[in-house]
């Protein structure tokens, strides 16, 4: 079994638990959609509907917040802010044409794997963060008297002879005094949260979900929760109301539904991947919990007393949550054993343009002709004394960090981190020879000597180094996980579901076509 990081860092995986309801010491999830019960997403043997889809992506926090929560501010801040504070718009212009001018596929998937429609969408949650921002700014309250204690801090010039003509006065600093106090005191734990949550107030925001008010509580800093007064509600058909300029607004349910979908459902490490990938492996592949199990096990041995702190960075907080993780994990790693091949030809091209590791050491000079005597120098000893005398040399002239080593940079790889010069001039060098003409780059000219080549590896290490490669490469197992679920003829009673999955679908074949 790989080791828990591995796995972290090559599918960031994050179950918060697969049950449908509230369990435990969970708060009882307390919004029903009226069409709760029609079927959205099927499969052969089971089905998903709107309101287990709901229930579902409502699981756990996303940013620190819980999703339901985000859209519900989202929208009141973008009903009362605009009343309450100017930006500039020419910011969201220059934005636009910014993402105009990016390749459109490439776009689409940005924009649906961070929760966005398209760029309109987008840029609306530019401008609701460029209005929260000037919000909190507009609310820190100051004195002069504080402007000038700070500018005596900062600005008080040392005591001279001369009076120094070039002293900056209070009104020349006074803008970069303001900004100071202003990001100081904005900066402070819990005080942009503060500001929101008393503009929502003020515009008498009522939450028709006792499950949404306590998260949205519990989001806020608990020393100004005290004294915020929440007010809640109940419905069929409303989730949040607010008092605008004109009228009192309210985000219905469906309205609702659709911002959670849209936001949720497909951004990336989506848990509703997660959920429809361990229902469709779980009918594949018959594993024993005691195999999941032995798996934890292993982990908790290789990471000793950091493995529930790793646990919990990457959101597991129960045993549960824990074995689904790994249960998930080790059936994915199942699936792509079973569905990942490499062709013969695929491998053997492989091995016909792998280029091996080197060592390799170098001299740095800044004069062309000092190089060219140093060449001369190492031409005239034998092929024994080579490595002897250019260590020598790299000792006496080298201006690189390496020589007091005797130049010696150890093996180097492609991508070798080096400038590309220097890259190219190495990896057409031939074992145990130097360059003969000084190599120029930006820091000066090198003297390349190419010590020792790594064995060319087999064909099936290739394979399997190509393999591994694949298996830390996220999409390769997406790819897998989107043709098992075309088997399982997977179908989405949801227009806006259905496109987009599409698109992530012919993304993901396009990018793991060999």
């Amino acid at each position: 079994m790989k080791s828990i990081l591995k796995y972290a860092a090559a599918a960031a995986i994050v179950l918060t638990t697969f049950a449908l309801t509230a369990c435990g010491n969970q708060l009882d999830f307390d919004v029903q959609l009226s069409n709760g019960n029609d079927v959205v997403i099927e499969l052969d043997g089971f089905s998903m509907t709107n309101q287990d889809l709901l229930n579902l992506l409502m699981s756990g926090n996303i940013d620190g917040q819980n999703p339901g929560v985000s859209v519900i501010l989202d929208w009141v801040d973008l009903m009362i802010l605009p009343d309450l504070v100017e930006i500039d718009e020419s910011l969201i212009d220059n934005q636009r044409e910014s993402l105009e001018e990016l390749d459109a596929d490439d776009l689409e998937v940005a924009l649906i794997t961070n929760g966005f429609a398209d760029i309109d969408d987008l840029l609306v949650s530019t401008r609701l963060q460029m209005m929260r921002t000037q919000a909190v700014r507009d609310s820190v309250v100051y004195t002069e008297e504080e402007l000038y204690e700070i500018f005596n801090e900062l600005f008080t010039p040392l005591e001279t002879d001369d009076e120094d003509e070039d002293a900056q006065t209070f009104e020349d600093v006074r803008d970069n005094l303001e900004n100071f106090l202003v990001t100081e005191r904005i900066s402070a734990p819990g005080y942009t949260e503060a500001v929101l949550a008393r503009l929502r107030e003020e515009a008498g925001m009522v939450i028709y979900s006792e499950y949404f008010a306590i998260k949205y509580s519990n989001f806020l800093n608990a020393d100004f929760t005290d004294e915020l007064d929440i007010t809640t509600s109940t419905s069929d058909t409303t989730i949040v109301s607010v008092n605008t300029a004109n009228a009192v607004e309210s985000l219905t349910l469906e309205d609702f539904f659709v911002a959670v979908i849209n936001r949720f459902a497909f951004r990336e490490n989506s848990r509703l991947f997660d959920y429809l990938n361990l229902h469709v492996l779980d009918e594949i592949y018959n594993v024993n919990r005691r195999t999941i199990n032995d798996d934890i096990t292993q982990a908790k041995m290789n990471l000793l007393d950091w493995f529930y702190p790793q646990m919990e960075f990457m959101g597991l907080y129960s045993e549960e949550e824990i074995f689904d993780w790994f249960w998930l994990n080790h059936l994915q790693n199942l699936a792509f054993d079973d569905h990942i091949t490499l062709s013969d030809d695929r491998v053997e091209y492989l091995h016909a343009n792998y280029t091996v590791a080197r060592e390799t050491s170098h001299i740095l000079v800044g004069d062309y002709d000092l190089a060219l005597e140093l060449i001369t120098r190492l031409q005239a000893v034998s092929a024994d004394e080579l490595n002897a005398l250019f260590a020598e040399l790299a000792i006496e002239y080298s201006t690189c960090g390496s020589a007091p080593n005797g130049g010696t940079l150890g093996r180097l790889s492609i991508p070798s981190g080096m400038v590309q010069e220097f890259e190219d001039a190495t990896f057409e060098l031939a074992q145990g020879s130097f360059s003969t003409t000084p190599v120029e780059s930006q820091h000066g000219y090198h003297i390349i000597l190419v010590d020792y080549f790594d064995q060319l590896p087999s064909l099936a290490t290739i394979r399997t180094q190509e393999m591994n490669r694949l298996r830390e490469s996220p999409e390769y197992l997406a790819g897998v996980m989107f043709t098992l679920r075309a088997e399982h003829n997977i179908v989405f009673h949801n227009e806006l579901l259905q496109s987009r999955y599409n698109v992530l679908l012919e993304t993901n074949r396009r990018n793991t076509t060999n």
